[in-house]
């Protein structure tokens, strides 16, 4: 800010206006903010998440696109200042969140770049991680549903998706032992809407308000509840975290178009609060189990493996993928977030 006086300390008149930033990047983008509103210039800002490939490192690449000018305030956080605009980078495993500040074309072209250069998080999976809020986000880890692994379904995987996701009710409850695709299922529930998904592990976190009101108020799609066990149970039974989750799926504070998955460990669709499965509140019960033997093999045909099935009657989709033979160098499947 070069047209701006700068004051010693303890010289700062009474009546002068004083303005602080708290570092580099915050001073950087004050002052060209000040500049574009001075002379009328329209500004916008975006943030965007973008994959980076493995082994990438900042330092690296930055050199290595003839930028005039950029400073890294980390090892994995740089500031680019030009003369229509500013990119700000922060990575991270795996991605880099970039926030352009410039003009309208400005943006776009620069979004072109990066589109370019790197592949879009289509997806992300927002952490909070304790009771004061703070967050990580990481790109969904997605695989395409197999139609196969669940039977149960009165329609195509994608189908039933796209009608929870149209229908005006807020709650879905996957209920089954684990390894049974619970996990896989709502992965592609996430990716079907092309937006993002809220999770909390920690009890903690959910004693409070602020999460709720953080989703409820946010830019998250999906609140997701993995092994909800004891939040799902009746409310006789001693659940303090029950009229939370019905305030929010329909009541008076509930927002639209925002929904809620519960996956549980039960062993009976009756442990779980009747409230929360109340017509038009809850879309439906999906209830999972292993998959039967000529099911399993319906489910390597899909997925088009040579492979034959173990001995056994039944198999968790956990045990038809992690049973294979090493040589057949089919990626084993994730079943959690992170």
């Amino acid at each position: 800010m070069r047209d701006v006086q700068v004051f010693k300390p303890g010289t700062v008149p009474r009546n002068e206006v004083v303005f602080g930033t708290y570092g580099t990047a915050e001073w950087i983008d004050a002052d060209f903010r000040r500049q574009q509103y001075l002379s009328g210039a329209a500004t916008l800002e975006t943030n965007t998440t973008w994959l980076t490939p493995a082994g990438f490192r900042l330092p690296d690449w930055i050199p290595t696109q003839c930028w005039p000018s950029y400073t890294f305030l980390s090892s994995t956080e740089v500031i680019i200042p030009m003369e229509g605009g500013i990119i700000h980078i922060m990575a991270s495993r795996a991605k880099m969140d970039v926030i352009l500040t410039g003009s309208p074309a400005w943006i776009a072209e620069w979004d072109a770049f990066f589109d370019a250069a790197f592949k879009k998080a289509e997806n992300l999976i927002r952490w909070v991680y304790n009771a004061r809020g703070d967050d990580i986000s990481v790109p969904l880890n997605y695989r395409a549903g197999i139609n196969a692994a669940y039977p149960w379904l009165d329609r195509p995987f994608a189908d039933y998706i796209r009608d929870y996701l149209d229908s005006d009710a807020c709650v879905l409850i996957l209920i089954g032992p684990p390894g049974t695709g619970k996990t896989t299922f709502i992965k592609n529930v996430i990716h079907q809407t092309g937006g993002n998904a809220r999770v909390a592990y920690d009890q903690k976190v959910l004693e409070g308000d602020d999460f709720f009101a953080g989703f409820v108020d946010g830019e998250d799609d999906i609140l997701v509840m993995e092994d909800a066990d004891s939040f799902l149970a009746d409310r006789q039974d001693g659940n303090t975290m029950m009229h939370k989750f019905l305030y929010v799926s329909d009541g008076l504070i509930s927002a639209a178009n925002k929904k809620m998955i519960f996956s549980t460990n039960l062993p009976n669709i009756n442990d779980i609060d009747p409230a929360l499965m109340r017509a038009g509140r809850c879309y439906d019960v999906v209830q999972f189990r292993p998959l039967l033997r000529n099911e399993a093999q319906a489910v390597l045909d899909e997925v088009k493996s040579k492979h034959e099935l173990p001995d056994g009657k039944d198999f968790t989709l956990a045990e038809i993928f992690t049973t294979q033979p090493s040589a057949d160098k089919t990626s084993k499947r994730s079943m959690g977030f992170k």
